[in-house]
Parts: C-alpha cells; sequence; structure tokens
C-alpha cells in the first residue's frame, strides 16, 4: 500500500488526545473535590467562629483559629484532588494559594489559606466553583472530541486521495492516449473536489466554534490555544493545501 502522511494532522491528534487526557482528569478532580466539601460543616465553621471573637467580634487571646480543622479539610481535599492531576506540576505549578485564586477567587485563596476566616459563605462559593469548573471542563471535552472527530475525518479523506492521486500518477506515467489522460485528469478533479470540500468541512467548524464558555481559553482562539506551539494554528488546512497542490500538480501533466 503507499505510504501517506499527514504530519501536521497527526501532531494536532495528538495535542488533542492529550489535552482529553488532562480535561478528563480535572474535570474528575473537581468532582471528587466537590464531594469532598460536603464533609466539611459550615455551620460548626461558623460556630467556631463566634465562640473565638466573642460577642464583641473582637478575636480571643490564644489558641489556634477554630477554622484551622474547616481549613485544613479544604485545603488538603483540593491538595488530594485538583493538584494531584498527574500534569498538575508540569502544566501549572501554582501554589494552593495562586491555584485557589486563579480558579476561584482570591478571597476564597485566603479564607482557604489562613489569611482570611473561612465562613459558610466561602464554602458555598467554593461549592458553587467546583460545581462550575466541572460544567466547564465537560464542555470542553466536548469541543475537543469534536476537534479531534474532525481532524481524523480530515486524516483519513487525505489519506485516501493521496493513494488515489499516485496511483493516477503512476498511469499517467504509463499512458500516451488522450483519452486515458483525460480520464485520469476527471479522476484527479474528483479528488480535488473532495479536498476542498473537506476543506471548506473544517473551515466551517473552525470559524463557528465558540470559546466564551471553554475553561482556560480566556478570549484566545481555540486554535491558537492547541497549536500556538505548532508550526501552524491551521493544522488539517495545511495538510489539504498540500494534497491539493500534489492533485493539481498531476492534473496539469495530464494536459501535455
Amino acid at each position: 500500500m503507499t505510504e501517506t502522511s499527514q504530519p501536521r494532522t497527526d501532531a494536532a491528534i495528538e495535542v488533542t488526545d492529550r489535552e482529553i487526557e488532562y480535561a478528563t482528569a480535572e474535570r474528575d478532580a473537581f468532582r471528587a473535590f466537590r464531594s469532598r466539601l460536603e464533609r466539611v460543616d459550615p455551620a460548626a465553621a461558623s460556630a467556631a467562629l463566634v465562640g473565638h471573637t466573642g460577642e464583641t467580634g473582637v478575636a480571643l487571646a490564644g489558641g489556634d483559629r477554630p477554622t484551622d480543622s474547616a481549613c485544613r479539610a479544604v485545603e488538603t481535599a483540593y491538595r488530594e484532588t485538583v493538584m494531584a492531576v498527574p500534569h498538575f506540576e508540569r502544566e501549572y505549578g501554582d501554589t494552593l494559594q495562586e491555584c485557589l485564586a486563579a480558579e476561584f477567587s482570591a478571597s476564597i485563596a485566603a479564607s482557604v489559606t489562613g489569611s482570611q476566616p473561612l465562613t459558610e459563605t466561602h464554602l458555598g462559593a467554593l461549592a458553587a466553583a467546583a460545581d462550575r469548573a466541572v460544567r466547564e471542563r465537560g464542555e470542553f471535552l466536548r469541543a475537543l472530541r469534536r476537534e479531534r472527530d474532525s481532524l481524523r475525518d480530515v486524516r483519513e479523506t487525505l489519506d485516501r486521495c493521496e493513494r488515489a492521486a499516485v496511483e493516477a500518477a503512476r498511469a499517467i506515467d504509463g499512458t500516451q492516449s488522450s483519452d486515458r489522460l483525460s480520464r485520469l485528469d476527471d479522476r484527479l478533479a474528483t479528488l480535488e473536489a473532495e479536498c476542498d470540500a473537506v476543506a471548506a468541512s473544517r473551515q466551517q467548524l473552525v470559524h463557528g466554534r465558540s470559546t466564551s464558555t471553554l475553561s482556560g481559553i480566556d478570549g484566545t482562539s481555540f486554535a491558537v490555544f492547541l497549536y500556538g506551539d505548532h508550526e501552524t494554528t491551521c493544522p488539517a488546512l495545511a495538510d489539504v493545501a498540500d494534497c491539493c497542490s500534489t492533485i493539481r500538480h498531476q492534473r496539469r501533466r495530464c494536459l501535455r
């Protein structure tokens, strides 16, 4: 069988595979963190805070903050779930406070790390933010899977067209018949149309995609987020262009 190669598309599929792995791990981690939050009693934290500060709200001298146990429970839960995903250090490497501030808010980060009281309101906000993080990762996963499916469709089409173009090139080499060359040109024209169709489908996906709800994108286009470090941010379209160029070259040979 004729060897085919879609190097940019293959690399893009590797990127999406990796991002799917990361997003799945993060979604599951936030789901586990949300479950752990249910074991933290906000009423106990609030009662302890009142007992520690007294009726006037002024902190009493001596002893640890009474909310330390709640803070430790939340901190431990976050470290053992979200910060424990295999790619955390490599992709983020943030401190606990930096991570909490980026994902939730500076106020929540301060309460969990002990520089502010951990209140019932903070715990509720943490739970809501964890739910949102799970939802956002789920949306991101759906976008990534659509991207991967599109890339695979492009690769399959280009592989098929390239094999057919190579066969046509061999036939062109072996004939002088104008009728035969005309039929080969018709075949190549069909292949070119297939490439144009897959390019149009790909462009529709790329330009019709909204990143407003995708976690981690922050207004950057989805393609730049995924492929910004690669040769091109449109890897599949670049491979389509190469395939079309090959087909058109063979069509010109049919006109000799």
